[in-house]
């Protein structure tokens, strides 16, 4: 097994800029632009689904419940 440097590591990593409840992000990944950009999108979908059934959430209660769906 062969270990990687953490500059050989950083070098393989992504950085695609996503937005996600109308707030950009700049995430970075060793997944593909793609995998992020699908990731991102299902986030932003999910948020705005729980948001239109309860819309007086706050954005942090938002995305609390977002992640544990």
């Amino acid at each position: 097994m062969t270990l990687k440097s953490p500059a050989e590591t950083q070098a393989e990593q992504s950085r695609v800029a996503v937005k996600i409840y109308g707030e950009e992000y700049v995430v970075r990944g060793t997944s593909s632009r793609e995998h992020i950009l699908n990731i991102a999108a299902q986030v932003d979908e999910k948020m705005s689904q729980i948001s239109r059934r309860n819309p007086s959430l706050s954005t942090k209660k938002l995305a609390i419940l977002t992640a544990l769906n």
